[in-house]
């Protein structure tokens, strides 16, 4: 985070609690409201257990109080998650190939929808203008080089369209969820990684589009259930929920000729084949006695 301050971007206040600490006078100087991950749940799930404490993968906070008995549960095991200042606003991923302290393939998407609804895997993104968030791509490309990066990133944001804010989440160096999106676009990053480091070859890549939308039908499916039959179970306090735009909005999307699909291809369907195989399968474990 201190690379991403001095390259000027806005990062989100942020703080890793230990047992030494003020807890009291670090809560008096947190921005509500919060947000309370684990930085490492598989490291952290069986000091948890052994505990008698449930994981919770979210916690979300709005005042001193929330956050001191938040604090107090996490005492017996000795370790807290990270505390960060709540974001409003959509997600937004910049993604870069870089080569030589230069990037060599750009493209960016925001997220529309996620799964689960409060925030997670995106389900539907779309492209963005190769106009839009420029300045924003030029610092995203400034941190990859004060990064010293090599190869593939994305720098997720969540960006405020009526503040023009953009606030820093991660930087994200593997291959992402919502690559086909880019791959549909033509933002070929796997291609690019092996034309550049087995290939040698140091031509430009052609430009992508910027006018598709991709769907992750079984998630995007998950967060439409749980809106309209089960938002109860929705964590985030601040989630708008909209069942009828959202289960019109999906049925329309069949039909849009923009759309495209995370599995799911025309000229090669068994990826989707064997996805839906495998969820049939673990629908028939679940169902054995």
């Amino acid at each position: 985070m201190q690379a991403a301050t001095v390259a000027g971007l806005r990062v989100p206040q942020t703080w890793q609690p230990h047992a030494d600490e003020d807890f009291a006078a670090r809560a008096a100087q947190m921005r509500y409201p919060l947000v309370a991950k684990w930085s490492n749940p598989p490291e952290i799930m069986g000091l948890l257990e052994r505990a008698g404490l449930e994981w919770i993968k979210t916690d979300y906070i709005r005042d001193a109080a929330q956050l001191l008995a938040l604090l107090d549960r996490y005492a017996p095991i000795g370790r807290w998650p990270l505390i960060q200042q709540y974001c409003r606003g959509v997600g937004l991923g910049q993604m870069l190939y870089m080569a030589g302290g230069q990037a060599t393939l750009r493209f960016q998407h925001r997220r529309l929808h996620e799964w689960p609804p409060e925030g997670g895997v995106s389900t539907l993104c779309r492209a963005e203008p190769v106009n839009a968030h420029g300045a924003q791509m030029a610092l995203s490309e400034k941190l990859l080089q004060a990064l010293d990066w090599e190869g593939q990133a994305m720098v997720e944001y969540r960006y405020e369209p009526d503040s023009g804010h953009y606030w820093l989440m991660e930087v994200n160096g593997r291959f992402w969820g919502s690559l086909p999106l880019a791959l549909h676009c033509g933002a070929d990053f796997a291609w690019e990684a092996y034309r550049r480091t087995v290939l040698r070859q140091t031509d430009p890549a052609p430009p992508a589009r910027d006018n598709l939308r991709a769907r992750y039908m079984v998630p995007e499916t998950k967060r439409l259930v749980r809106i309209l039959l089960a938002p109860g179970r929705i964590d985030d306090p601040f989630f708008r929920r909209r069942p009828v735009v959202d289960l019109v909005a999906y049925l329309l999307a069949f039909f849009d000729p923009r759309a495209r699909y995370y599995v799911f291809s025309r000229s090669d369907p068994r990826p989707w084949l064997r996805d839906m195989v495998q969820i049939v399968r673990k629908a028939v474990r679940r169902e054995k006695p």
